[in-house]
């Protein structure tokens, strides 16, 4: 059966850690005293070093050998700074010709096999036309293509770009919001292919890569059924191949060549998560000089029947170095530039206090010059305000930001910097939301949201529209704010790729979910939410959804605080996180393997992958049933039985859903979360006396105090004509403080119980 082959060849093109130290070289000239002066160094190398241990979040006393910047972020940064002349680097793998590894891909190729390559340039398809006589490849670089691939079922013999060709400037994907973008066209909005048929296929998508959908499904198409080999790709990405490729449920075979002797993270948890994986690397830094890569290329072209030797040729320094030139040439760098760069990279890494100390810097010498740095100074003072936001400076930012649009009004350029001025706008109108100066800020963010709809800015006005969201939601208006969540974090993944964007809206949208009594929709919100704030690393944010958490567990299970004159604090505990935590520790090798399927699985629940979940917990249970002693596993079955009983009750299955609570009440006999989902499966099948008897047995469990509860037992005493008992429920959840939307629904009943009464 074909193979699957991911590379991330070495070439005969400079390799990214030579870009990345020439471009350094130049932005640490632009600016060297100041930034010398910050980073406690007076030479090239130490500035180098200690901004590359920063940024990788690597110790001084560690010891690692070399270290090199990151290059996405690198060139994010530059992105971010300098604009779209940076993406013009790509002219670089214009130069050389095909060597070893290209001419094995070829041939792999056309031996049948699937090719993914992370790689721009044309040397694949180059060395595919050589060795076969003018003949042209299968390439796979738009996402109309790639869904064509999958619905035709064509993988075999195909060359897959997923980060784009280099001959097609939309398709690139060289910095970090382009590997995220790197779909020409979304395919959950977009026109070319149907948005119905891109609403089913995102249900299957894994939900961590931010590939688009029709790259992550072809991905995974190919993955579950065939073998692979990685071969001189790094593996270092979080949310782009790695996700699906160190998934469980791809159970594919593979050997992972590596031509460092280091193996990141994530290449180790790829080897762990499935049996018959193997790595070839060197052991040493000399065994390095060994080329493994080139061995294992000369391995498979032998067994191929290719005699041609080969050898992995370079570009001449003096082209390399004129194309370099042509390029720096073409960003036309300037004092300031350096130092906005490197502060853009701190920035990345939510390093507040240090990008605060390189952006002030870097507003220095703009205005030095201020007629030819206009603009950049601008920007500058904007990040600027942005930082000083995330250190708790609100006060200072928002002067910050005053000051962008007085001066951009003053000058009358509101029309030379429409896309800047309109964000201004917008973080003004953040800062006085809900305060005296509401009405203002309700007309700025008009303006700023017409600015972008007719320069077309998606971004903008998507910043807006949460803007909009968190102000309906502070009026109490959930419905209308809610829709804005959806609204914003659906865009946040089509169209922006923004894990900060995303992790904003879906806070939003859990406390509009919280705040209308919808607790399993606001469960998963809030999970999204904890993803994207620990994916993002940000302190403040997981601080928040913790913040979040609570409010969740305050209205659907009860008061953080209970009602004496001490207030004595309840035990404050996620949704089934104290289980959970529990049934960890039972984990043992017996079981590791198929409880950690069983951990990955759960975030399905959220994309209502429920089949595939539910096969990872029959076969953990099926595992566990084996063991004599049933009590060395009981905490574990518990976890399990309870998230089947979630998702029966998410379909709708209510007779199984009573089942499997019944079993976990044997586990777990005090379980005020059970009882209370019972009561609420026997009341949706009529059966009233036993749905009170689990509702009273929830609130007596939580000391009297249960708000959800409390609501639903009073709908419940409508339905039975128990009007006083109802009235009673309804007092109890009003001074439990719980969500207005059950307990409207439960006045609601109580009146329609009253008038049908008095008629009688």
């Amino acid at each position: 059966m074909p193979s699957l082959l991911i590379c991330g060849l070495t070439s005969c093109l400079p390799l990214a850690s030579q870009i990345l130290r020439e471009v350094f070289h130049v932005i640490f000239n632009l600016d060297k005293p100041e930034i010398c002066q910050i980073l406690e160094s007076d030479k090239e190398d130490g500035v180098y070093q200690r901004l590359s241990y920063d940024l990788m979040d690597i110790q001084n006393n560690e010891s690692i050998g070399q270290c090199s910047l990151p290059f996405e972020a690198t060139f994010q940064a530059l992105y971010d700074v300098l604009g779209f002349p940076v993406i013009r680097f790509v002219e670089f793998l214009k130069g050389g010709l095909p060597n070893l590894h290209h001419r094995m891909i070829a041939y792999a190729l056309k031996q049948g096999h699937t090719v993914i390559t992370t790689n721009f340039d044309k040397k694949i398809e180059d060395a595919y036309t050589k060795c076969f006589n003018g003949e042209k490849p299968k390439v796979l670089i738009k996402d109309k293509e790639y869904q064509e691939a999958i619905d035709k079922e064509l993988t075999n013999g195909v060359l897959a770009k997923i980060h784009g060709d280099l001959n097609d400037y939309n398709s690139l994907a060289p910095t970090l919001t382009g590997v995220t973008l790197s779909c020409d066209a979304t395919i959950y909005l977009g026109d070319d292919i149907d948005s119905e048929k891109g609403k089913k296929q995102l249900r299957w998508i894994h939900p961590k890569t931010f590939l688009s959908i029709p790259k992550a499904l072809f991905l995974q198409k190919v993955l579950k059924n065939k073998k692979i080999v990685v071969l001189g790709y790094s593996g270092s990405d979080v949310s782009d191949i790695m996700p699906i490729l160190t998934a469980r449920e791809f159970q594919c075979r593979g050997v992972w060549v590596e031509h460092t002797s280091k193996l990141p993270v994530t290449v180790e948890k790829w080897i762990k998560n499935a049996g018959d994986r193997e790595f070839l690397k060197p052991d040493s830094e000399e065994e390095v000089q060994l080329n493994i890569t080139s061995r294992v290329s000369r391995f498979f072209l032998d067994a191929w029947g290719d005699t041609e030797t080969g050898i992995v040729e370079k570009i001449e320094p003096e082209g390399q170095n004129t194309s370099f030139k042509d390029w720096i040439d073409r960003l036309r760098l300037r004092p300031g530039d350096g130092l906005a760069c490197i502060a853009r990279l701190y920035l990345q890494r939510g390093n507040w206090a240090r990008a605060e100390v390189f952006l002030e810097e870097a507003i220095k010498k703009y205005r030095e010059n201020l007629a030819h740095n206009e603009w950049s100074w601008l920007v500058t003072k904007s990040n600027l305000s942005y930082v000083l936001n995330n250190r708790c400076q609100k006060d200072h930012a928002l002067k910050v930001s005053m000051e962008v649009r007085e001066y951009i009004e003053k000058a009358r350029k509101q029309k030379l910097y429409p896309s800047l001025y309109a964000k201004t706008l917008i973080y003004i109108a953040n800062k006085w939301i809900n305060s005296p100066n509401d009405k203002k800020a309700d007309e700025i963010l008009k303006k700023a949201m017409k600015i972008a709809e007719e320069i077309e800015d998606k971004e903008i006005f998507c910043y807006g529209l949460r803007l909009a969201a968190d102000r309906k939601l502070a009026k109490r208006r959930y419905e209308e704010a809610l829709d804005g969540y959806l609204t914003v974090l659906q865009w946040a993944s089509d169209f922006l790729g923004d894990p900060l964007v995303a992790c904003l809206s879906s806070m939003g949208a859990a406390l509009c979910y919280i705040r209308l009594g919808q607790q399993h929709k606001a469960s998963r919100m809030l999970a999204n939410a904890e993803n994207f704030a620990s994916f993002l690393g940000n302190e403040n944010l997981i601080k928040e959804v913790e913040r979040i958490y609570k409010i969740f567990i305050k209205t659907f299970q009860g008061k953080i605080f209970q009602d004496n004159s001490e207030e004595t604090p309840m035990p404050y505990k996620k949704p089934y996180k104290d289980l959970y935590e529990e049934a960890k520790k039972q984990v043992d090798e017996n079981v590791r393997k198929e409880f950690e399927e069983f951990e990955e699985s759960r975030e399905l629940i959220s994309f209502e992958l429920y089949d595939r979940c539910l096969d990872c917990i029959d076969k953990l249970l099926k595992k566990i049933n084996k063991d004599k002693d049933k009590n060395n596993y009981n905490k574990i079955k518990a976890v399990l039985l309870f998230v089947r009983s979630n998702i029966y009750r998410r379909t709708g299955r209510r007779k199984e859903e009573i089942e499997i609570l019944k079993q976990f009440c044997r586990i777990e006999k005090n379980y005020p979360f059970a009882e209370h989902n019972l009561g609420g499966a026997y009341s949706r099948l009529n059966n009233y006396d036993m749905a009170e008897k689990h509702f009273l047995k929830a609130i007596e469990i939580m000391n009297g105090n249960y708000p959800l509860a409390h609501c639903n037992l009073g709908i419940l005493y409508t339905k039975m004509g128990r009007l006083e008992e109802a009235k009673q429920q309804l007092l109890k959840a009003e001074k439990s403080e719980a969500p207005e939307y059950p307990l409207n629904a439960l006045r609601k009943r109580i009146n329609l119980l009253k008038k049908t009464k008095r008629k009688k």
